[in-house]
């Protein structure tokens, strides 16, 4: 044990290998996940602690510089990703919005009343209500607005007691609305938006062009191919169908059947299938001339007699639109000729290798703002002041720099492959220094009752951000499909969503409720968490 005390590289690889293996170990569908590595290094250093074994201070020092590099990173990519989900949420989705701000406000009054009662530290009360919404970007918020490197520890031990608990108690609310997965299927059956493709053939006079329909529907629909005299082409906007015609129309079921009614009825002839004029491929997007575009700047039905119906993003697939921001990544199904094709395929890069490359330029850029932003000190009442540190400022400028997604020829979205990867590194390398920095003083924790205090006040914690989110759905009419997603996105847990997606079977709704959540209760959580330290006494 000596020998990692003294190796500060093999011991932090060794804490990400035990931490990843044990995060990657489930039970049904529940899994520490990057949470197992902070427990692991806790483990490590309450070993060293109880054996008389010192790490080198200098050791302690490098721990911290790779540990708030790590999270800068994390906090910086998980905001550029999220951005256009976050301001998108806003505009479509605020009453959800804010019930998951009024969940993670609540938890906080819990955590701070209970905590108060019980003669806790400040540091304990912030640390245990990150841990118990599991939200590491906002325990790494709270300990660089702590005072003192003990109130810091404290914050970490917190955390560390409350976190299982509080994914515990998410998971037993996912179920809860999930139980009657029969009443699930009918409430995601009344709320999908599964995509459609319908080939419709024309029998009514007088019809509107397909862009004013497309216009009328909101963007909602979009049409690919087009027959007219026996000629298949791809649907632009100036063509006005006549009787006889057959167009493809793309979009949510309810809304492709009111085109068909429109227009004339379903046809038996399914233009899909014939691929000999008009053919379809999906075009990996890896240019930085692309990237930060909208659909409708390219042009594609006038310059390469093309049309965009899907886009790809991730694990989540949205209808195609000209006000679309195409991001690094994404995979659009492209529907044209074979030689129209392979000159989309050129503008857009489709060049695998470079899936996972990313721009060190834009992202260091980005990096040296967001940390930049953070060392800003706003001074408040009493003498007080207040710095967003190198999670909050990272995260705030990644979520601008990605809902902006280019400025100039700068391109700020990274793909999503090597967004991912790096995210996740960078997180797992704050972890050991959080759980290295915490072993200590949760062995002295754990010599008193203070702990079950902390535990319990934690399960409450989580419990009462469940139970607003469930009390206002009710009054919202939120279905249970985006329930349980919008459950699983305050959590910012991955677990919680596996397993809701697991019980519905994936209903596309569940990721699209996680998708405007999360950015907003890691937002939240990020803010809280530092006022707690500084406004508590």
């Amino acid at each position: 044990m000596r020998f990692l005390a003294e190796n500060p590289v093999f011991y932090i690889v060794l804490m990400l290998g035990l931490g990843s293996y044990f995060g990657h170990l489930k039970y049904r569908s529940f899994g520490l996940g990057p949470a197992a590595v902070l427990f692991v290094s806790i483990a490590f250093a309450a070993y060293f602690a109880t054996h008389g074994i010192v790490i080198d201070p200098g050791f302690m020092t490098g721990y911290k510089i790779v540990g708030e590099l790590g999270l800068a990173i994390f906090a910086y990519l998980i905001g550029v990703s999220s951005g256009p989900a976050f301001f998108g949420s806003l505009r479509t989705a605020w009453r959800p919005v804010l019930a998951v701000v009024a969940a993670m406000i609540s938890g906080a009054l819990v955590a701070i009343g209970l905590g108060k009662a019980a003669g806790l530290d400040v540091g304990m009360i912030s640390g245990l209500f990150s841990g118990a919404l599991s939200n590491t970007p906002a325990l790494a918020a709270a300990a660089a607005a702590a005072r003192t490197p003990a109130q810091a520890e404290q914050i970490t031990v917190g955390y560390s007691l409350t976190y299982l608990g509080g994914v515990l108690v998410m998971l037993a609310a996912a179920w809860f609305v999930t139980r009657d997965l029969e009443e699930a299927a009918r409430e995601a059956e009344k709320d999908s938006v599964e995509l459609q493709q319908v080939s419709i053939r024309v029998d009514n006079d007088g019809l509107k062009t397909l862009g004013e329909y497309i216009a009328d529907f909101g963007n909602h629909i979009v049409f690919s191919r087009y027959r007219h005299n026996r000629v298949v082409t791809i649907a632009l906007d100036e063509h006005r169908p006549v009787p006889g015609d057959i167009v493809t129309c793309i979009g949510p079921e309810d809304l492709v059947a009111q085109v068909v009614a429109l227009l004339g009825h379903a046809s038996t002839l399914h233009l899909a299938l014939d691929r000999r004029d008009v053919d379809f491929r999906r075009i990996l997007v890896t240019s930085r001339k692309v990237a930060g575009r909208t659909l409708g700047e390219l042009n594609l039905g006038h310059k390469y007699g093309a049309v965009a119906t899907r886009v790809r993003r991730g694990s989540i697939e949205v209808l195609a639109h000209d006000d679309l921001t195409l991001a690094l990544g994404d995979r659009v199904r492209i529907t044209a000729s074979s030689e129209q094709l392979a000159k989309v395929a050129k503008l857009f890069g489709d060049q695998e290798r470079e899936s996972g490359n990313i721009n060190p330029v834009s992202l260091m850029l980005g990096l040296t703002i967001g940390i930049a932003v953070g060392a800003i000190s706003v001074p408040l009442p009493n003498d007080l002041h207040m710095q967003l540190g190198n999670a909050g400022g990272p995260i705030v400028v990644g979520l601008i720099l990605g809902k902006l997604q280019r400025t100039g020829r700068i391109v700020w979205t990274v793909q999503y492959a090597a967004s991912a990867a790096m995210s996740e590194l960078g997180l797992l390398l704050f972890l050991v220094f959080a759980g290295t920095k915490a072993g200590t003083a949760l062995v002295t924790a754990m010599g008193g009752d203070t702990w079950l205090k902390v535990v319990g006040i934690g399960l409450v914690v989580a419990a009462t951000s469940a139970v607003v989110q469930l009390g206002l759905a009710k009054l919202n009419g939120t279905r249970t499909p985006a329930l349980a997603g919008q459950l699983a996105g305050s959590h910012t847990q991955p677990a919680v969503l596996v397993f809701a997606n697991d019980r519905l079977r994936f209903n596309p709704n569940v990721n699209l409720a996680y998708s405007f959540a999360y950015p907003t209760a890691m937002v939240t959580k990020v803010l809280i968490a530092p006022l707690i330290v500084l406004f508590l006494k």
